[in-house]
């Protein structure tokens, strides 16, 4: 999910429905992976490390567990990490995913520092697929923004998504956002 401000009060969700289909990493990993395993793509470590994911489910059983997506929330989090390590150890159908996610990430980005209207935004990233992610793998997607926008200023959030997510969801019911924050966040 994406979001962005000109001022406190004028939060707005950018492709909140995800219309335009934000890039995850994690399906694209599985999508390879069911493509090895019917033979249209080249077998490389990435598959290894995906049936690892999911607890080295029969591959006759794959394509149902990713369509019906019975795989747990902890599996999902996993493929993350593991598509860096391989792409990190020189798997180039890895590599090819984490450029594609890169370059969707850093696009959206710069697309939301214009709607901005600034030339020295705050922009924060955060989220739990990007805060768990290795620094080479932020530094690639800030070093993408700065470049496009280089009056960006980057940092990773000061709380955690859920207690923002919660904010928003107060904010778009009615409740005043500074008071609230206070009262969420009070020590």
């Amino acid at each position: 999910t994406a979001a962005y401000r000109s001022a406190y009060g004028e939060e707005r969700p950018f492709d909140n429905l995800d219309a335009g289909r934000f890039y995850d990493l994690r399906l694209e990993a599985l999508a390879l992976v069911a493509r090895m395993i019917d033979g249209r793509v080249a077998v490389s470590p990435i598959k290894e490390a995906i049936l690892a994911c999911l607890d080295h489910p029969e591959e006759k059983d794959y394509g149902e567990i990713v369509f019906l997506r019975k795989y747990s929330q902890p599996q999902l989090a996993a493929i993350l990490p593991a598509v860096l390590r391989v792409a990190d150890a020189g798997d180039s159908a890895a590599q090819s995913i984490v450029e594609r996610a890169i370059a969707d990430y850093v696009c959206t980005a710069v697309t939301i520092v214009r709607k901005t209207g600034s030339s020295s935004p705050d922009v924060v990233f955060g989220g739990g697929r990007l805060l768990s992610a290795p620094d080479w793998f932020l530094k690639r997607i800030v070093d993408g923004v700065v470049r496009d926008c280089p009056g960006a200023r980057i940092r990773r959030p000061g709380l955690s998504p859920a207690i923002g997510a919660v904010i928003m969801a107060a904010h778009a019911g009615g409740c005043e956002p500074t008071r609230f924050f206070q009262g969420v966040c009070h020590d």
